[in-house]
């Protein structure tokens, strides 16, 4: 199949560091998710045609694989600009609406073992979805139920929202209770948003609104643009990162930046079966790389692809 050249582009340089010593190509055959299909069905493809103009290779730098033959800017600035994040909204509604103990109990496991490996949180940092990291799961603590209830302006919604949960809504175990109590949310929070064209942005809605309006509602966030970080301000104790890195420009300058100011950096990433919608994928090694180059010691935590960095 003669494909456009407006489909798919060449790339010479690592998407994660920047680096132009690319090594070996990796094969992989991707299967389709709800990215690829858009772009298959705007451009009349089958998954056949993505995988076989897809080129992944090795960095030799950072040890990340990185697309060497990937989707043009035209395309992949449209992956995400029309659509919402599937995987943040579930993790928000299951946490504030739908109480769906599981999800919640993954967050509450995750952030004691933080805490118990650095000993105290007191300011904690978020990069670019708001949902993808604790501020649902400390909503749930800090917000009183009426004020959650009002998070969408809209009537309309809010009342989709009520039949959602009179549906799927489900009761808190007493275990559940039990480990919320263990919860202390940090005294300061912080959120930097990033315009990148590589996630979620003015068309991430759900119920008519859009994520980043939510947190507008949460006034215990200090919410800024990230091109506004100050490095030489004081020192935060966790910059959490749940799958963030392969959604924000330049990621290894920006976390270079972010880090002068942090004491711990949690990473959790996709592996490479994460989807072809993504530039990149990290590795072990990359994290060996991350850890050298920003003088941080890897502590290794209980699940695959889960690292804590800490000075």
């Amino acid at each position: 199949m003669n494909l456009s050249k407006n489909i798919f582009s060449d790339y010479y340089k690592c998407f994660f560091c920047n680096s132009s010593n690319l090594g070996d190509s990796i094969l992989y055959k991707y299967k389709d998710n709800p990215y690829t299909l858009e772009i298959r069905k705007k451009n009349g493809l089958s998954i056949e045609d993505i995988n076989s103009n897809l080129l992944l290779k090795k960095c030799n730098n950072c040890q990340s694989l990185t697309f060497s033959k990937w989707f043009s800017n035209a395309v992949y600035e449209n992956i995400y600009k029309f659509a919402k994040h599937r995987m943040g909204w579930n993790r928000f509604l299951n946490t504030i609406y739908r109480n769906d103990s599981e999800s919640i109990k993954k967050d509450i496991e995750t952030f004691i073992k933080l805490t118990q490996q650095i000993n105290k949180i007191d300011s904690y940092l978020e990069i670019r979805c708001p949902f993808m990291g604790m501020y649902p799961l400390f909503c749930l603590i800090k917000q009183p139920k009426n004020n959650n209830e009002k998070l969408f302006s809209s009537k309309i919604h809010r009342l989709r929202l009520f039949f959602l949960k009179l549906i799927k809504k489900k009761k808190f175990s007493e275990d559940v209770y039990k480990d919320l109590k263990k919860i202390k949310i940090p005294n300061e929070n912080i959120f930097l948003k990033d315009k990148s064209s590589k996630g979620w942005g003015e068309r991430c809605n759900h119920f008519g609104c859009n994520c980043k309006n939510i947190l507008k509602e949460f006034n215990w966030i200090n919410s800024s643009n990230l091109d506004e970080f100050d490095p030489f301000q004081k020192n935060i104790d966790l910059l959490y990162m749940n799958n963030t890195l392969d959604h924000i420009e330049n990621p290894y300058a920006t976390l270079s930046k972010i880090s002068s100011r942090v004491k711990n950096i949690y990473i959790k990433f996709h592996s490479i079966s994460g989807g072809a919608q993504h530039p990149f994928f990290l590795q072990k090694e990359t994290i060996n790389f991350i850890s050298t180059k920003l003088n941080f010691k890897i502590k290794n935590l209980e699940n695959k692809n889960e690292y804590l960095l800490s000075k």
